[in-house]
């Protein structure tokens, strides 16, 4: 196994090349983190490497940029979607870009420094 005890974060990995690459990359040993905006693909790749006895985890979750509508699969989100959506998250709001970013600077810095291989949900409580 080349990729033993190693992480890999795969985009695009719904599909196509992504979808093969994360495969390819968790039977070499490899923890999958599964990242794409089609979450129902993304969700079929983790079940396959699962399936293989891999290990993955499926992500994005919904947060406040233009992509939001690409997210809730529409065209445009109105504020009835967006108020449903919010009530399945436990802290009752959408990720910020902001809260991404905190985490990401967090994970960079020395206060870190102990975290490894990890998978760090930044989402409100929703995969809970």
């Amino acid at each position: 196994m080349r990729l033993k005890d190693r992480v890999a974060i795969v985009t695009g990995a719904a599909s196509g090349i992504g979808a093969a690459s994360a495969l390819a990359m968790a039977r070499e040993g490899a923890r999958v983190l599964v990242v794409d905006l089609d979450e129902a693909g993304a969700k079929a790749t983790v079940a396959q490497i699962e399936r293989a006895g891999g290990l993955a985890a499926a992500a994005p979750v919904a947060t406040h940029t233009p992509m939001l509508p690409t997210f809730m699969n529409r065209t445009a989100v109105d504020a009835e979607s967006l108020q449903q959506y919010e009530a399945t998250v436990p802290l009752g709001r959408l990720n910020q870009p902001e809260d991404l970013a905190a985490t990401a600077v967090f994970l960079a810095s020395d206060d870190a420094a102990m975290i490894t291989g990890s998978c760090v949900e930044v989402d409100g409580g929703r995969c809970i």
